[in-house]
C-alpha cells in the first residue's frame, strides 16, 4: 500500500502534465502573446520543425529520467519519521515547477543548454511555483482544476527572462 501511494504521488503530476499538455501549450502561447506581444518568428521548414520536436522530446525524457532517479534516491528517506517526506516533496516540487516553466521554452524550441542559465537564475521561483502546485495537487481534483494557474505562472516566469542576454 505505501509503495502504491508513493507511485501514485510521483506519477500524478507527470501524467497530468502529459494529458493536459495540448491545452497548457495553447494557454501558455496566449499568455506569452499577451505579455510579450505578437512575435514574428520565421516559419521553419517541416524537416527542421520535426527535428526540433524530436530534440524537445529527448530533453523531456532526460528530465523525466532525472526526476525518477532523484525520486528513487529520496524515497528511502520516507522511512525517517516526521521529516522523511520533505526530500521527496522538494524533488517533485522542483520538477513540477520546471515543467510549468518549460511550457514556453519547448514551444520556442529552446534546448536544455539555452534554458540551463535561466533555471539557475530562477531556481527559487521555480521551486516556489512547484511547491504551490504540489500542495494544490494534494487536494483531490484541486490541482487539475487549478493547473491553468500554474501554466500562467510558469509562462510569466518564462516571459520575465531576457532570453537574448541569457
Amino acid at each position: 500500500a505505501p509503495l502504491l501511494i508513493l507511485t501514485a504521488y510521483v506519477s500524478f503530476t507527470s501524467v497530468g502534465m502529459v494529458i493536459a499538455s495540448p491545452v497548457n501549450d495553447l494557454l501558455s502561447e496566449r499568455v506569452e502573446r499577451a505579455l510579450c506581444g505578437p512575435r514574428q518568428a520565421p516559419p521553419l521548414p517541416f524537416r527542421l520543425q520535426a527535428k526540433a520536436t524530436a530534440l524537445s522530446l529527448l530533453d523531456s525524457l532526460t528530465i523525466a529520467l532525472a526526476q525518477l532517479a532523484l525520486s528513487a534516491f529520496a524515497a528511502p528517506l520516507l522511512l525517517v519519521p516526521i521529516v522523511g517526506w520533505i526530500p521527496l516533496f522538494l524533488v517533485n516540487a522542483y520538477f513540477a515547477g520546471r515543467a510549468f516553466f518549460e511550457a514556453g521554452t519547448a514551444r520556442n524550441f529552446l534546448r536544455r543548454r539555452h534554458v540551463r542559465p535561466a533555471l539557475r537564475q530562477r531556481q527559487r521561483q521555480i521551486l516556489g511555483l512547484g511547491m504551490a502546485m504540489e500542495i494544490l495537487f494534494l487536494v483531490p481534483l484541486g490541482g487539475l482544476v487549478l493547473m491553468p494557474l500554474g501554466v500562467v505562472a510558469g509562462t510569466l516566469l518564462y516571459c520575465s527572462i531576457d532570453w537574448e542576454q541569457t
